[in-house]
């Protein structure tokens, strides 16, 4: 009878996760252009047992050094300036302080973190164009028309620089107080028009 007795010994279950999570941008998307950004959206996911914990995004000017800071473009040198965003698999951030400036390309990037402290690598991310939007409308016609005869009409959507709004698209429609006169049927602006349509 040796009488040999077992050890107790404790143990400790635990999962590891050397994956990092991965996220998108959706709004805004690639290519497009817009005259309004006041929030970016995405998605970020991650494998089980990876749990998200954080998202960020990064704006900078595309092919420059300029990214924004919070308050202002700043050249980083290259060095993204990451702002979390709100939500984790759908989160957003809100762009609606940014100085959005026009006829310029943006590149928006995102990048996301997970408890275990995996961290994406940002990828390309959206690059998208932002235009002004139009502030006014502007009427050119022919003043040396003959009273009683067909004239051309011009109308120029313009933002706040007096450029064509170029992607302006609601309807202009026509009223006069002389009774005989023949107005120009309503038209919506297409992107296609850039902020300029003759009739």
């Amino acid at each position: 009878n040796a009488n040999n007795v077992d050890t107790l010994f404790s143990t400790v279950t635990f999962l590891c996760d050397n994956m990092p999570p991965v996220s998108a941008v959706e709004v805004p998307a690639g290519g497009a252009t817009y005259d309004s950004v006041a929030q970016i959206s995405g998605t970020a996911e991650d494998t089980s047992p990876g749990v998200l914990t954080k998202v960020w995004v990064a704006i900078n000017k595309d092919g420059t050094n300029f990214f924004w800071d919070g308050s202002t473009w700043t050249d980083t040198g290259g060095e993204p300036v990451w702002h979390e965003a709100s939500g984790l698999a759908s989160w957003t951030w809100d762009s609606s302080q940014v100085t959005w400036q026009n006829n310029t390309w943006y590149r928006v990037r995102s990048k996301a973190k997970d408890k275990a402290g995996n961290e994406e690598t940002a990828g390309s991310g959206n690059v998208f164009k932002f235009v002004l939007p139009a502030v006014e409308l502007e009427l050119t016609i022919n003043a040396n028309t003959t009273a009683g005869s067909a004239m051309d009409v011009t109308v120029t959507a313009k933002n706040q620089e007096g450029t064509p709004a170029l992607i302006y698209s609601k309807t202009v429609t026509w009223t006069s107080d002389d009774g005989q006169a023949v107005l120009p049927s309503a038209y919506t602006f297409t992107t296609t028009d850039e902020g300029v349509h003759s009739w």
